[in-house]
């Protein structure tokens, strides 16, 4: 499954697009806030392929013209897409961008010029974005994406139309994952925490298994047991990130037993939780959670092996329960 085949959920988001479509009156620069998952650079994508066709149908994208297809191998002169080149955006991707902006428009009226995750521009990266954005020119519009609203500095949001996406509900993830052969649409509507990318990304039966031993393990290490053979062989960055993000959602469900919420995202470990709540206290699944959070921004931030910031996070949660 591909996000080509939703059709469900963010509906104020669509009917804004499909208005500006409509009165073939593009903005110069538009924001799309959200957490992750919900779809924000799914729409630019399709929303420029749209707005870019030489030969709309119903104001969708025919997916034949050249336009189109100069989108889908990246060489269409009228479009750019900028992603997070290591860590940050930093000011000469700026000046690239900038460079950009100021050309004419090949075959359209307009560029469409999408930048993700805006939350990551350094502060001289930011500054010199919102030095174009405050100088737009009808050449060019900006879409501009974040999964961190706040660390959006404030000026930039001043001089962009917001498009607001909302998390998932269980009921539209589920109707999303209908199609898909899986005995645990429940599970999945629930572990996806209002992520379609996730849900989708859990459909696959190697992705699903790999989350079920990652919190295995966790619930291990806070009872104590010895499985650092087991979590060593972690080498891969991003797996070891999902194992982090896969026991935030342990340690999310143990916070939720302590408020009584009833509100799990694990429900198939809930056996486990109540015996990790009944043996740690609080403030200590608190300190593990934080420690968590620092072992996530120093994969991040660094070139290590992963193999050595795997054994720095099981040594990091083990000092906090011996505390």
């Amino acid at each position: 499954m591909s996000f080509k085949s939703i059709l469900i959920g963010q509906d104020s988001v669509r009917e804004a697009l499909n208005r500006y479509m409509i009165k073939e009156n593009l903005p110069d620069t538009l924001l799309f806030l959200g957490t992750s998952g919900t779809g924000k650079t799914f729409f630019a994508e399709n929303f420029a392929e749209d707005w870019l066709c030489m030969n709309k149908i119903n104001n969708l994208s025919c997916g034949k013209c050249q336009s189109c297809l100069t989108i889908k191998s990246n060489s269409n002169p009228d479009f750019r897409e900028i992603n997070v080149d290591g860590n940050s955006i930093k000011l000469k991707t700026v000046k690239e961008i900038q460079d950009y902006s100021l050309l004419q428009p090949v075959n359209n009226k307009r560029k469409i010029l999408i930048v993700n995750d805006i939350d990551k521009l350094t502060i001289e990266a930011a500054n010199a974005l919102l030095k174009i954005l405050e100088e737009p020119n009808s050449s060019t519009s900006f879409i501009l994406t974040s999964k961190r609203p706040e660390m959006v500095i404030k000026t930039i949001q001043s001089r962009a139309i917001k498009l607001r996406f909302k998390p998932y509900t269980k009921i539209e993830i589920k109707k999303i994952i209908q199609d898909e052969e899986l005995n645990d649409i429940d599970l999945i509507s629930s572990l996806a925490i209002g992520s379609c990318k996730r849900a989708i990304f859990l459909c696959n039966k190697e992705n699903f298994e790999r989350r079920h031993e990652n919190c295995k393990i966790f619930i291990s290490l806070l009872l104590g047991k010895n499985v650092n053979l087991i979590f060593s062989k972690k080498t891969d960055k991003d797996e070891l990130m999902e194992f982090i993000f896969d026991a935030q959602t342990i340690l999310s469900d143990c916070m939720h037993f302590y408020e009584d919420t009833q509100n799990y995202i694990n429900f198939d470990f809930i056996g486990d939780i109540k015996e990790i709540v009944s043996k740690l206290t609080k403030i200590k699944l608190v300190n593990i959670q934080n420690a968590l959070i620092n072992s996530e921004e120093l994969i991040l931030s660094t070139s290590t092996g992963a193999l050595m910031l795997a054994k720095k996070v099981s040594s990091d949660v083990y000092f906090n329960l011996t505390q």
